[in-house]
């Protein structure tokens, strides 16, 4: 179980990598996305351009956070569960703050990676599960 739950905090970690790429404009996650254009948080303070770079460095600081998670996880290291929580409540706080204020398209703007979120947290820091020993 140990190594199964490290390798979806590496997978989550990508999830965070491919919405790195899409803040950046490397590619578009779906036709169309313009995500995080329109932070209703940033967007009124700075330019989109502004916002799309600080969410992109954003994500790929959550993304490293949650890949070496995983990797001390599966190494066994006990100080995986500090390192996972703060990059799923890191992550959460980044997703709401460029979300664009609707509840319409959520699901594009990492509705999803908040459930996962916050089943980390609990996993991690409430039932200490998975055990990194024994």
């Amino acid at each position: 179980m140990v190594i199964l739950f490290g390798l979806l905090l590496v997978a989550h970690g990508l999830v965070f990598a491919l919405f790195a790429g899409q803040a950046a404009r490397l590619f578009e996650l779906r036709p169309g996305m313009r995500w995080p254009d329109a932070s209703w948080a940033l967007s009124g303070l700075i330019e989109d351009s502004a916002v799309r770079w600080i969410v992109a460095v954003l994500c790929s600081l959550v993304a490293v956070g949650f890949a070496v998670a995983g990797v001390t996880l599966m190494f066994r290291q006990s100080w995986w569960q500090v390192l996972a929580a703060a990059a799923a409540v890191s992550s959460t706080l980044l997703l709401l703050i460029a979300w664009d204020g609707r509840l319409r398209g959520a699901r594009d703007q990492g509705l999803y990676g908040i459930v996962i979120n916050a089943g980390i947290v609990v996993c991690a820091l409430v039932f200490h599960w998975p055990k990194a020993t024994g």
